[in-house]
């Protein structure tokens, strides 16, 4: 899949920050997800080279999947310095008022932007649109942008906790046991894959499913969308046997727990409701 990145600013005004491409249309600054680079790094970068200002991203706020296999991570950013000049070979940049809508903005970045400053905290939205960034690939730089990003591979691994308690699974008696997981299907968001693996496991419905975590490979194009499930404290606990088990990320040592697994699901499980995407030093 192709990813890109997006970042929404305002400015003490609670002014929007939007690049004009063409005369009738509208974006925030976006770029490629990059190999071997913290995304928010690669987005500060992105924000310096097309405006001149120095952002900081504050929080994932969105993940977007389009046809065309096109998935968009979006940032709310905040200012840190630097003045507004467009370089050459750049489109115009600028700050809006908003509400209203600014004019020009598409539906998928209009929602984008919406749920961007409307996000307070907690895991990203998640949803599907019908037009994304890969897909507007008639627009000036905006194809530019695209077409120099990477096909990334993606999967997906599910921590499904109950009363402390982590499902694990293992493909044969002698393994370690791993956490579950799944590639995601070509023309599938990360979330479709993920809502399918429990009923693959046997499991009921999750509450309150979330994206909590997104790790990049070092050195490779390759994701780990990592999902939290919680459940009925008996909904786990009955699941004992060659192939599944239910036991706490931290009994690494007594269970023979993948040692990477087992980390990521501590991790995930200490750290505050939300969605982070970070570099990863070990392969995802």
């Amino acid at each position: 899949m192709r990813v890109t990145l997006a970042g929404y600013l305002s400015d003490h005004k609670g002014r929007v920050l939007l690049q004009r491409p063409s005369a009738r249309s509208l974006e925030p600054v976006t770029c490629p997800l990059k190999l071997g680079e913290e995304p928010t790094t690669t987005l500060v970068s992105a924000f310096r080279a097309a405006t001149g200002l120095f952002v900081l991203p504050i929080r994932l706020v969105g993940v977007y999947a389009a046809r065309g296999d096109a998935l968009t991570l979006t940032y709310r950013c905040t200012l840190r310095g630097g003045e507004l000049a467009t370089p050459a070979g750049q489109p115009p940049a600028g700050f809006f008022d908003t509400p209203p809508r600014p004019r020009g903005l598409s539906a998928a970045y209009a929602r984008q932007l919406d749920d961007a400053l409307h996000h307070d905290g907690g895991p990203a939205r998640l949803a599907l649109t019908a037009e994304g960034l890969a897909a507007r690939l008639g627009r000036g730089p905006a194809r530019e942008r695209s077409e120099s990003g990477v096909e990334w591979a993606a999967t997906i691994r599910l921590i499904a906790v109950a009363s402390g308690r982590v499902l694990w699974t293992r493909a044969d008696a002698n393994g370690p046991w791993r956490l579950p997981a799944r590639a995601v299907a070509a023309g599938d968001a990360p979330w479709q894959t993920a809502g399918a693996l429990p009923r693959a496991l046997g499991l009921g419905h999750a509450v309150n499913p979330s994206l909590r975590l997104i790790v990049m490979a070092a050195s490779r194009p390759a994701l780990s969308f990592v999902f939290l499930a919680t459940y009925g404290e008996n909904e786990l606990t009955n699941r004992r046997g060659e192939h599944l088990l239910a036991a706490p990320a931290a009994s690494q040592s007594q269970t023979n727990l993948d040692a990477g697994d087992a980390a990521l699901a501590a991790e995930v499980l200490a750290a505050p409701a939300g969605t982070v995407a970070r570099l990863s030093a070990a392969q995802p």
